[in-house]
C-alpha cells in the first residue's frame, strides 16, 4: 500500500515538474536581436530554420515585398514600408523591423520570441546564518530571519531597500541587472543557501587560417576565418565582413544567425590571388560583428598575410646519367640531365627568355649555348631538356635557371630555387704540377725542380713519370722519373736538383705523365711549361730586393730595372758596367761642386 502511494506521488510530481520547469528560471521568453540586413531585390537572410527573401523594392515609395520561407518552404508575404507597415510579425515568433528603404536596398532588423538563457550565477551557492550578508557589486543581501513562514530577506542596491519572505527554490529578480536565487531554506539550522546571477554576455575569439604560406599567381587562397563565443550568453546576427588590399574576394560579406557558448563557426571565404610578375605579399583582413539578446553589439577582427609568387616561375633539377660501356673512355663515366620547367599561371601568353649557366667545364651536347627564348601559353608550362658533358671527374655543382620577361615595358627576372649539394662525377683525372725554386739565379748556382701528381679522379691510377732534362742543364742530385700507383685523392712529390752556366731565359719544358686506371683504361695530362732566369752578374752587384721581385714573375715575363741597364740585358759585361758605375759617380761629383760656387756668387751680388 505505501509503494502504490510512493509510485501516485511520484507520478504527480512528474507531471507537476515538467510542465512547470519545462524553460529554467534561468532563461527568459523575450525577443532576441538575430541581426541587422540591408537586402536588395533576390536577397535573403539566412535565419535558422526562416529565410526572409527581398522579393521588390520600391524606393520610389519607399516600399517593399518581403518573403518569408520556414524550412525552405513559403509561408507568407509580407508589403512593408518605413510608415505603418514598418514591423512585421508572424505567428508570434519572428519579428520584422523595416529602417529604411532606398537605392533598392531595404534595410532591417530581425527579432525572433523564444525562451533563451539569460541569467548567469556570479556568487555561487552560499550559506547564510541570520544577520549574516553577501555583497555582489552595488547590492547587499542579508538574511534578517527565519520563521514558519519561510527567510525573511533583505536585499539593498539601486537606490532601493526590499525585504520579502522566501521560500526554498524562490527567485526575485531586482533590475535587469541583479537576480536572488534561493536555493534551501534550513529551519533547522536557521539558515539559508542561496546564490546570486546576473545577465551573462558573449565573447567573441578570432582566428585565421589559410592552408599554406605561399600561393601562385592567380589561386585561389583558402581563407578560414573562425569565429568562437567564449561567453556565456548566445551570440545573434553574426556578419562577416572580408577584404584585402590586392587580392579579389569573391564573398566579401558573409552572415550567420547564431553562435551558442563554446561553439565554433568557420567561415571559409574564397579568395583569389592577383595575377603579380613579381613576388608579393598579400594582407585579408576579417571582421565580425554580432548581438546580444539585447541587440548590443559585439566585435572581433582578425588578418593575415600570404605571399603570392609571381606567374613566371622556374624549376631546375639535375640527374647523373651513366655513360654506355662502349661509350666510356678515360677521363669521365657519367653526364648530366638537366630538365628545366617554366610555368605560366597568368590567363594571357607570356615569351620568355631562360638562361642556365654551366660550370666551363662542362660541356653541353649539340648546343651552342644554353639559352633559349620561348613562348609559354596562359595557365601552361613548357619544358626544357638538355645534356651536358664534364670534361673530367670530381665534384660538380649547379647554379640556378634565370627566366627573364616583360610585362606593361617593365623587365623581371626570376630564379629557380636554389640546386642542392654536390653531384660526384666518376672517373679517372691526373693533375702534374712542376716548379722550379728559385725560379731566378747566377750561373753555377743549384736549383730544385718539384713535381707534383695528383690523382685527383676517383679511380685507383697506375702512372708513368716523364720529365726531360734539357742539355745546357746538369742533374746534380735526385731523380726525374717515377712509377707507381694512386689512390683517388692520393699525391705524389718528385724532386731533382739542377745546375746550369748558360745565362738568360732557360726553358725547362712540361712534366708529362702517362697513367692506367682500374678499368684498364688510359689516359696522359701534362704541366704547364717551367722556365728559369738566370744572371750572369756577380752576387754582390745583385740587389736581394730585384730577385725577389724576379722570383714573382712567371712565363714569358720581361725583367725591367730602371737602377742598373745592366740588368735589362744580361748579355752586357763586367767591363761595361763598371763604365757605367764610374761615369755616374763624375756626373753626381761635378754637380756637387757646383752647387756651393752658385750659392757664394749669389751671395756675393746681394751684398755688393
Amino acid at each position: 500500500m505505501a509503494a502504490r502511494k510512493l509510485a501516485i506521488l511520484t507520478f504527480i510530481l512528474l507531471i507537476f515538474t515538467s510542465s512547470a520547469h519545462a524553460y529554467d528560471f534561468r532563461d527568459e521568453n523575450i525577443w532576441i536581436f538575430k541581426g541587422m540586413y540591408e537586402l536588395g531585390p533576390g536577397e535573403r537572410a539566412e535565419l535558422n530554420e526562416f529565410t526572409v527573401k527581398a522579393h521588390t523594392v520600391d524606393t520610389d515609395s519607399n516600399s517593399a515585398t518581403l518573403l518569408l520561407y520556414i524550412n525552405r518552404d513559403f509561408a507568407e508575404s509580407y508589403y512593408v514600408d518605413t510608415g505603418a507597415n514598418s514591423e512585421q510579425i508572424y505567428n508570434g515568433e519572428l519579428k520584422i523591423d523595416v529602417l529604411d528603404i532606398s537605392n533598392g536596398i531595404v534595410s532591417l532588423e530581425v527579432h525572433r520570441q523564444k525562451y533563451e538563457r539569460v541569467w548567469i550565477t556570479n556568487l555561487a551557492k552560499t550559506s547564510l546564518g541570520i544577520g549574516n550578508s553577501i555583497q555582489d557589486g552595488d547590492y547587499t543581501v542579508k538574511l534578517q530571519d527565519i520563521t514558519e513562514e519561510g527567510a525573511k530577506i533583505e536585499v539593498r542596491g539601486d537606490g532601493v531597500t526590499d525585504e520579502e519572505i522566501y521560500s526554498s527554490g524562490n527567485h526575485r529578480k531586482f533590475s535587469d541587472e541583479f537576480m536572488v536565487h534561493v536555493i534551501y531554506v534550513n529551519k533547522r539550522t536557521q539558515e539559508v543557501s542561496m546564490e546570486t546571477l546576473r545577465p551573462g554576455k558573449p565573447k567573441i575569439k578570432i582566428d585565421t587560417v589559410t592552408d599554406k604560406d605561399s600561393y601562385e599567381s592567380g589561386e585561389t587562397i583558402d581563407y578560414q576565418f573562425m569565429v568562437t563565443n567564449n561567453g556565456t550568453l548566445p551570440l545573434h546576427g553574426l556578419i562577416v565582413s572580408t577584404g584585402s588590399n590586392e587580392a579579389d574576394v569573391s564573398e566579401p560579406e558573409m552572415q550567420h544567425s547564431e553562435l551558442e557558448p563554446t561553439k565554433i563557426k568557420k567561415f571559409i571565404i574564397p579568395i583569389s590571388a592577383p595575377v603579380t610578375p613579381v613576388a608579393k605579399t598579400v594582407k585579408i583582413e576579417s571582421e565580425v560583428i554580432g548581438y546580444d539578446y539585447k541587440g548590443n553589439p559585439y566585435s572581433g577582427s582578425g588578418q593575415t598575410e600570404v605571399l603570392i609568387e609571381p606567374y613566371i616561375s622556374v624549376e631546375k633539377s639535375v640527374e647523373i646519367v651513366e655513360k654506355p660501356d662502349s661509350s666510356v673512355q678515360s677521363g669521365t663515366e657519367e653526364y648530366f640531365r638537366i630538365s628545366i620547367s617554366v610555368e605560366n599561371t597568368a590567363d594571357f601568353p607570356t615569351a620568355v627568355t631562360v638562361s642556365d649557366v654551366l660550370d666551363p667545364s662542362l660541356i653541353p651536347y649539340d648546343l651552342k649555348n644554353t639559352e633559349w627564348t620561348l613562348m609559354v601559353e596562359a595557365n601552361s608550362a613548357k619544358e626544357i631538356e638538355y645534356l651536358a658533358k664534364p670534361t673530367f671527374p670530381g665534384k660538380y655543382t649547379f647554379e640556378q635557371a634565370v627566366v627573364q620577361w616583360k610585362d606593361g615595358g617593365k623587365a623581371y627576372t626570376v630564379k629557380s630555387g636554389p640546386v642542392e649539394g654536390e653531384y660526384l662525377i666518376h672517373g679517372s683525372r691526373v693533375v702534374v704540377e712542376k716548379y722550379v725554386s728559385p725560379n731566378y739565379a747566377l750561373p753555377g748556382k743549384e736549383v730544385e725542380v718539384t713535381v707534383n701528381i695528383i690523382n685527383s679522379g676517383s679511380r685507383k691510377v697506375e702512372v708513368r713519370l716523364s720529365d726531360s732534362v734539357p742539355g745546357q742543364f746538369t742533374m746534380v742530385s735526385g731523380s726525374n722519373t717515377w712509377e707507381g700507383s694512386l689512390d683517388a685523392g692520393e699525391s705524389e712529390e718528385i724532386k731533382y736538383v739542377l745546375v746550369t752556366e748558360a745565362t738568360g731565359k732557360l726553358d725547362l719544358g712540361a712534366a708529362r705523365v702517362d697513367y692506367t686506371d682500374e678499368q684498364d683504361q688510359s689516359g696522359s695530362s701534362s704541366s704547364e711549361k717551367t722556365v728559369l732566369y738566370v744572371d750572369d752578374m756577380t752576387e754582390s752587384i745583385v740587389p736581394e730586393e730585384t730577385a725577389e721581385t724576379v722570383q714573382e714573375y712567371g712565363e714569358d715575363t720581361e725583367i725591367h730595372n730602371d737602377a742598373n741597364p745592366a740588368d735589362a740585358n744580361p748579355e752586357v759585361g763586367r767591363v761595361e758596367a763598371a763604365g757605367f758605375m764610374v761615369s755616374s759617380f763624375i756626373t753626381l761629383f761635378c754637380i756637387l761642386a757646383i752647387i756651393p760656387a752658385i750659392a757664394y756668387l749669389y751671395i756675393n751680388r746681394v751684398y755688393k
